[in-house]
């Protein structure tokens, strides 16, 4: 599907009431879009690798409390981080997304592939326990609610992760994935300082974000850079819906938000888009926020930034 085509019917499903708007957008989802086949295999691979960003910086998981910021669709970050061996995952979001048929469709995966899984967690892990907790998953004797309860996920939504009823130093590691990308700016300072305030004094923040283009991700005729020759007007003509906003933001603004929320950055893990590169050289224009970056700045695809308290 050409992006414009997709973002005129985001915009028009968004015009609709929230309620309504949820569940058409949904439906799309499940019959022609990305919710078709559900492969939790990418969302394992994204919980692993916060796992192992946190171990990189000589932190464990292991009886640790997290705060995710954007579940989503489904739980799989928080479920690979309690196999891992967190004791509890609180889980927020400002739109009521979960979706328990989705939820089941995952975990059935898991058994129905379950030596598969197994391999991507290695033996890295408290191996008693994990084998503990994955037997809950492929024994399936629990429903969503149980399931849930049995390990320590609690969902939140709707909720603003600008303010949280949790205490005051109370939290190991404060993540998202995938999320900050579709808040405002002033929005995720917010946020951040909200997690500061969680955060205990040894605790971790660890973000993932996608810089690219996400109408780039289903229609590979436009390269990851192509929303930075829009106005800001004109994108949000185009994607300032509630299903595809994007703040555009690249990595050296994201980094001044943390480092102004009083955080330090201990490690980053970017990958360049080196054919984003060699676009610009060749003379794409940019809108004027843009303009003036060094090229490999506007060209980050992602990035998973690790962070302290300062």
């Amino acid at each position: 599907m050409h992006w414009k085509t997709k973002a005129l019917i985001q915009n028009l499903l968004s015009i609709l009431p929230s309620q309504i708007s949820y569940e058409v957008y949904y439906k799309v989802q499940r019959i022609c879009g990305g919710l078709r086949r559900v492969n939790p295999i990418i969302g394992i691979k994204d919980g692993i690798t916060i796992v192992r960003c946190i171990e990189g910086v000589e932190k464990s998981v292991d009886d640790k409390v997290f705060v995710e910021v954007g579940t989503g669709r489904t739980i799989i970050i928080p479920i690979t981080l309690w196999l891992c061996g967190a004791s509890r995952i609180i889980t927020v979001d400002l739109n009521p997304y979960l979706k328990n048929e989705l939820i089941q469709e995952e975990l059935n995966f898991i058994r129905c592939n379950k030596d598969a899984v197994l391999k991507m967690f290695g033996n890295s892990v408290n191996q008693k326990q994990f084998n503990e907790r994955f037997d809950t998953i492929v024994r399936g004797k629990l429903d969503i609610n149980g399931f849930m309860k049995e390990s320590q996920i609690e969902y939140i939504a709707p909720s603003d992760a600008r303010k949280l009823h949790v205490c005051d130093k109370t939290i190991d590691y404060h993540i998202s994935n995938n999320v900050f990308e579709h808040v405002p700016l002033e929005v995720m300072s917010q946020i951040l300082s909200e997690g500061k305030r969680m955060l205990k004094d040894d605790g971790l923040m660890v973000h993932r974000i996608d810089f690219s283009d996400h109408f780039s991700h289903s229609d590979h005729r436009i390269p990851t850079i192509n929303f930075l020759q829009y106005s800001e007007e004109q994108w949000l003509r185009y994607a300032g819906n509630r299903y595809m906003y994007h703040n555009r933001a690249r990595i050296d603004e994201f980094e001044e938000i943390m480092e102004n929320a009083g955080l330090k950055i201990i490690d980053k893990k970017l990958e360049i888009d080196q054919n984003a590169v060699r676009l610009i050289k060749s003379g794409l224009k940019l809108d004027k926020r843009f303009a003036g970056k060094p090229d490999e700045i506007n060209s980050v695809l992602n990035d998973l930034v690790v962070a302290t308290k300062v």
